[in-house]
């Protein structure tokens, strides 16, 4: 049901954030790592680890995907990413 995506290829990354890509003018180069690590299923703790920040810099980074995409959750945007669709 779900495609395998090489999610090393910025193009798909892009794609899969959002559909339009004015809208990805707003998220800086970290916020799209950050959604990238959300949807890999990595915690705050791991995200921080891997990507050599702090984890509270972690929730900020989320806080802000969260307000700039009006999502509630962060499962929403691991799953926008993965497949375009919000449950």
């Amino acid at each position: 049901m779900y495609k395998s995506i090489d999610w090393s290829d910025k193009d798909v990354f892009i794609e899969k954030i959002f559909k339009n890509k004015e809208e990805l003018l707003n998220f800086t180069r970290k916020e799209k790592e950050i959604v990238k690590e959300i949807a890999s299923g990595l915690t705050n703790k791991e995200i921080a680890k891997k990507l050599f920040i702090s984890e509270g810099a972690v929730k900020r980074y989320i806080s802000s995907i969260l307000n700039k995409t009006g999502f509630a959750r962060r499962i929403q945007i691991a799953m926008f990413y993965l497949n375009g669709t919000v449950v």
